[in-house]
């Protein structure tokens, strides 16, 4: 279906509101969580002929094969790619060959840019049954773009908002001079100015190779102190080189360079997923998407291969022939994190029974009466927007109140249930 405009959501919210209002006791669907699996990964070259990276050390065919491994064993939703041909039909051979296979055919791309004229690219993938993609922007940046990448959650049905997934998609520079470090950190400056500059209230997702060393340097700090990103798994500190971070580190899953794929072993965490503090999950902003605690690896890493090979015996992460296409695919692995999404409420349906119960408002309390003998009541209130601020357990008989929800002003809607099924929603005004 196309996708509504904001205004457009706005109109749907409004038509909710009125059915609401005008059919009295109704039933509905419980909002639901979406599971969403992000996957970022730093494709080495992918059909570039440059730093020794050629047909031989560096095939498409090969490439092609151990990605589509890859992709059948942790089936992501939102796939990001750095270090892409700058040619589309590059882009357009990874969703042929790689992601849409052995069955799958819902992958689709976003159509990416390259204002900077950069050799290589980030693009995104995602599941078409599960998300559409809204629009997409480029921070500019030195050395290469940075994209943003606007997604929502499908179906979107009548009367329903939905829950966008903001996402952003860079490759710092790489390099450990002190030119390369001030560069990273301009383009980290760039990206939380552009933030900033953007619609208040919104949460993102930022992934990618960050190239950096250790949490203290200027480009990480941008980030994590100026900007508003957190790690989701609080892993700051001296990474490179350092065995106490051996199970998040992602570079390079091989200790001898073959020409193209760089040596060195396990022992740097430039790949990383970080996200604004609404997503994270101790957080108590009750925002529609949410970090699945112990969601986020590195792909392959057991933390048993500390300067070692990521295929080397035993590994306890992945299968041994995923150990093996993680080997030949990259000098990077990929990493994961996962997300739940809010799936908003539809316009609720008629329901022709009533609750012996009702709700009002007055000042900052709000009200409950119930006269039906022994029954238990299900209380939630809910912005207009749908999302779901207070729920509680209520007992019959009598009335009983409860405060009005914090930071809450002008109109909620009340949902009262029993364990019958009834139930009836309706509108309440906070009145001074």
């Amino acid at each position: 279906m196309k996708f509504p405009s904001r205004s457009g959501f706005l109109f749907w919210q409004a038509a909710a509101l009125f059915a609401i209002l005008a059919y009295g006791p109704q039933a509905e669907a419980q909002p639901s969580l979406v599971p969403i699996k992000v996957m970022q990964y730093n494709i080495t070259n992918y059909g570039n002929n440059i730093d020794g990276c050629n047909a031989t050390t560096n095939a498409l065919d090969a490439k092609d094969a151990n990605l589509k491994a890859i992709i059948g064993y942790v089936l992501p939703d939102v796939f990001g790619v750095n270090e892409l041909n700058r040619n589309s039909l590059l882009a357009d051979r990874i969703l042929v060959r790689a992601l849409n296979q052995d069955g799958r055919t819902y992958y689709a791309r976003a159509r990416g840019s390259n204002l900077a004229g950069s050799d290589i690219v980030n693009m995104l993938y995602y599941n078409s049954t599960k998300l559409a993609l809204l629009e997409e922007k480029t921070i500019r940046a030195a050395v290469r773009d940075v994209n943003l990448f606007r997604l929502y959650l499908i179906p979107v049905a009548a009367g329903a908002d939905t829950t966008f997934l903001n996402i952003i998609i860079h490759h710092l520079k790489a390099g450990n001079t002190s030119a390369d470090a001030a560069t990273r950190a301009l383009m980290t400056s760039n990206e939380v100015a552009y933030i900033a500059a953007e619609p208040a209230g919104r949460d993102y997702i930022i992934m990618g190779d960050f190239n950096t060393y250790r949490a203290s340097e200027a480009a990480y700090q941008n980030l994590v102190t100026t900007g508003p990103f957190s790690d989701p798994i609080n892993r700051s500190g001296t990474w490179s080189a350092n065995p106490a971070f051996a199970d998040v580190h992602t570079q390079s899953p091989r200790v001898t360079s073959n020409g193209c794929l760089a040596g060195g072993g396990m022992d740097d965490r430039f790949d990383q997923i970080l996200v604004t503090s609404g997503i994270l999950p101790q957080t108590s902003v009750t925002n529609k998407v949410k970090f699945i605690p112990g969601s986020y690896k590195a792909i392959g890493n057991d933390g048993n291969h500390f300067n070692g090979n990521v295929n080397d015996q035993p590994n306890t992460s992945v299968p041994v022939s995923i150990a093996e296409n993680l080997f030949n695919m990259s000098d990077h692995l990929p990493i994961e994190a996962s997300f739940n999404l809010l799936q908003p409420l539809a316009i609720f349906k008629h329901f022709a029974n009533t609750l012996a119960a009702s709700v009002y408002a007055s000042g900052d309390q709000i009200y409950l009466k119930s006269s039906g003998p022994n029954q238990v009541l299900s209380l939630q209130l809910y912005a207009l927007s749908g999302q779901l601020i207070f729920s509680q357990k209520i007992g019959s008989g009598g009335s009983q109140s409860v405060a009005w929800p914090t930071g809450q002003h002008g109109i909620l809607i009340a949902r009262l249930g029993n364990s019958a099924g009834q139930f009836s929603t309706q509108k309440l005004v906070k009145v001074k």
